[in-house]
């Protein structure tokens, strides 16, 4: 799955409504938009930006170890997901992207 793709997965399971492609970023309803009257906005960017990755991993996920060829992410009774980092494009992007799909699993899987 693409970055993009993942972050549209995840948005969809925090609740985020009417996505589209605006480039190369996503745009779409946050989950309390018709609450708070708030409009259109930037999906984060999970899988490419730390600051956006960072606080969902505090919320969501227990464990993330960096390896030398790998990066792990997960949450307690889940398996951890694994991101080769040299297939990933390097470390950084690796345990965001393990982070990212830890996160997708836990959500799925109810939590």
């Amino acid at each position: 799955m693409s970055p993009l793709d993942t972050n549209r997965r995840l948005a969809e399971l925090l609740g985020w409504t009417s996505i589209s492609h605006a480039g190369f970023e996503l745009r779409g309803l946050p989950p309390d938009a018709q609450r708070w009257g708030l409009h259109e906005g930037r999906i984060p960017d999970w899988t490419g930006a730390w600051c956006a990755c960072g606080p969902l991993m505090v919320e969501y996920l227990q464990r993330i170890a960096q390896r030398p060829y790998r990066a792990t992410a997960g949450a307690v009774g889940l398996m951890a997901i694994m991101r080769d980092r040299i297939a990933a494009g390097g470390g950084d992007e690796a345990a965001r992207r393990a982070i990212v799909d830890a996160m997708i699993e836990v959500l799925e899987a109810g939590g």
